[in-house]
């Protein structure tokens, strides 16, 4: 007799997707537990880059970031003091001013100009910072990410944590200095470029002036 066809198995049931996504939030609820309300509904809602929870830096760590940048941006804008102002407030040497008042100008001029390049020189030897072993910020602040999502046990305690959170927190703010410093002293440069070529300009404009009064006479 031909043997009876082997029954047919029955379709695995489809997992219940609802209950599997379930568990997921569940999960990264419980790691965002000393996360914000706000950031834990984020998370649930599958954006967990906002709380830093497997993805980028935290608002707060962000806001970190930021507030350092903007001290030491702010302490170098305050160390330059009027050194970028002075400069436009020189005019341009008229054509219609007599020669005698044009070599006073430029005279005035280069007193002005030479002041600037030197407060220049003095802002940058009172500004200059040894360059950091990590200079960029960014990734400086993923490792503090990282850091900070670690978990504590007996060989990695949480007092050991915070004092290399504040390392790296230290580190972070290095970055930072050094990347306002970088274009602070790229700017700097370059207002010394344009005063330097100024005299210059100047200088030209008066020796052409002292050479019409020469043949005047």
């Amino acid at each position: 007799p031909v043997p009876a066809p082997a029954p047919t198995p029955e379709a695995a049931p489809e997992a219940d997707e609802d209950g599997m996504e379930a568990v997921k939030k569940k999960r990264r609820r419980k790691k965002a537990e000393e996360m914000s309300a706000q950031e834990a509904e984020a998370i649930d809602n599958g954006d967990a880059s906002i709380g830093g929870v497997g993805g980028g830096p935290s608002a707060e760590e962000v806001r970190m970031s930021n507030d350092l940048h903007h001290q030491h941006k702010k302490h170098y804008q305050e160390l330059s003091g009027s050194v970028f102002k002075d400069m436009h407030t020189i005019p341009e040497l008229s054509a219609t001013i007599g020669p005698q008042q044009v070599l006073r100008e430029v005279t005035e001029q280069r007193a002005i100009l030479q002041g600037i390049v030197q407060r220049v020189e003095d802002v940058l030897k009172e500004a200059k910072c040894p360059r950091p072993k990590m200079i960029d910020a960014k990734k400086v602040l993923d490792q503090y990410t990282e850091l900070r999502q670690c978990t504590t046990d007996s060989s990695f305690t949480e007092e050991m944590k915070l004092e290399m959170l504040e390392d790296k927190r230290q580190e972070l703010s290095k970055a930072h200095r050094w990347e306002v410093f970088a274009k602070f002293q790229d700017e700097l440069n370059t207002l010394r470029d344009k005063c330097t070529k100024r005299m210059a300009e100047n200088d030209v404009t008066a020796k052409e002036v002292r050479a019409g009064s020469d043949k005047k006479r």
